[in-house]
């Protein structure tokens, strides 16, 4: 039930990034904004945080039923590592951090699509191929 549970979330965050990786070349004000939108209220820092949990345990359960385990393994980790560490700032800390790095990185948006899609093809073929 729950390695069933943990594919499904991980073919939604397939969908995820190839939506959002397509988005980024065909809408890229849109995705500017949503990537600005990140830690501007508790709710939405927490709602990330939440969403990057369950993306890092679903990565984890399920990695023993995908190609290159070992890789998404450390990755869910990571993600869940990273994340602790930002549960443990207050908000308006990652905030300001979202405030000075995200504007500079919006410049590369074109190749954060290409690798959000790529991320998304491998993601998902190590999971069901």
């Amino acid at each position: 039930m729950m390695s069933d549970l943990a594919q499904w979330i991980v073919a939604l965050l397939s969908g995820y990034f190839i939506a959002f990786g397509f988005l980024a070349l065909i809408k890229p004000e849109r995705v500017k904004t949503f990537l600005l939108a990140f830690a501007q209220s508790p709710k939405a820092n927490f709602t990330e945080m939440a969403c990057r949990l369950v993306a890092g345990m679903a990565l984890i359960f399920n990695a023993a039923n995908m190609k290159w385990a070992l890789v998404f393994s450390v990755f869910g980790w990571v993600l869940i590592g990273t994340t602790l560490g930002l549960l443990v700032i207050p908000w308006q800390k990652h905030r300001q951090f979202a405030q000075r790095f995200v504007p500079p990185a919006l410049k590369y948006l074109f190749l954060t699509g290409i690798s959000s899609i790529a991320f998304s093809v491998c993601l998902f073929w190590a999971s069901f191929g």
